[in-house]
Order: structure tokens, then C-alpha cells, then sequence
């Protein structure tokens, strides 16, 4: 099934590979336990789904508990340690730069409006 999800992932239908990241997930959550590493990889893979489909908070989070996890059992120099932090660091730049977007969003519209504004104020004296 992870291999079902891994095409699914390639081909870009991350809508089928979340559906089946997640049940395997939870299979292997039931049969293997949170601490072991095809969990946690189940657990990586969901994560990396979540960020292609722009979901960075919920992407971040798994993220989050994939590193927890990693430096726990396998240690602080194993390459999947250091691939798991790589990964968090730029999802937690992306959802830096969504929510400076969105913050800057508002700022800019309020200007629009206000141009706008001052423009059709503009309009109305010289036509009246």
C-alpha cells in the first residue's frame, strides 16, 4: 500500500496518496508501534503530502513528531535525522512566507481601495 501511495505521490493525485498514506499510517501505528521506522516514515510521507498540497501547518506538524522521533531512536548524525530537519526548516519557511503573504495582503488592498478612492474623488471634482 505505502508503494500505492508512493505513485499516487509521483504522479501528483496527492488526494488518492493522502487517503492511502493515512490508512497506512494507522496500520503500522496498530501493528508496529509510533517508534518504529517504517512508522516513522509513514509518518514522513504524510508530512510530505500535506506540504505539495500547500497544507503547511498540518505538514509541520508531522514533520515535527518524524524529527522527535528520529533523533530519539536513531540519533542526532543519522542521514534521516538530517534529511527530517532539512524538510521542517523549509516547511517552516514556506508557511513563513504564506503568512507574510497574507499579511501583506490586507496592507496592500488597503491602498488599492485608498488610490481608488482618491482617484474617483479626483474624478468627481473635475466632472462636476
Amino acid at each position: 500500500m505505502a508503494d500505492l501511495a508512493a505513485t499516487y505521490y509521483t504522479q501528483g493525485r496527492y488526494d488518492k496518496d493522502k487517503e492511502i498514506s493515512v490508512k497506512v499510517l494507522d496500520l503500522r501505528r496498530e501493528v508496529l508501534g509510533e517508534k518504529h521506522p517504517d512508522t516513522i516514515s509513514s509518518i514522513a510521507d504524510l508530512a510530505a503530502t500535506y506540504y505539495s498540497q500547500g497544507r503547511y501547518d498540518a505538514a509541520e506538524v508531522l514533520y515535527n513528531t518524524a524529527l522527535d522521533l528520529r533523533r530519539h531512536i536513531l540519533s542526532e548524525d543519522h542521514p534521516h535525522t538530517a534529511q527530517s530537519t532539512m524538510y521542517l526548516a523549509s516547511t517552516r519557511e514556506s508557511l513563513q512566507q504564506m503568512r507574510s503573504r497574507d499579511s501583506e495582503e490586507p496592507k496592500l488592498r488597503h491602498r488599492f481601495f485608498r488610490e481608488l478612492a482618491q482617484a474617483m474623488s479626483f474624478g468627481k471634482g473635475r466632472s462636476h
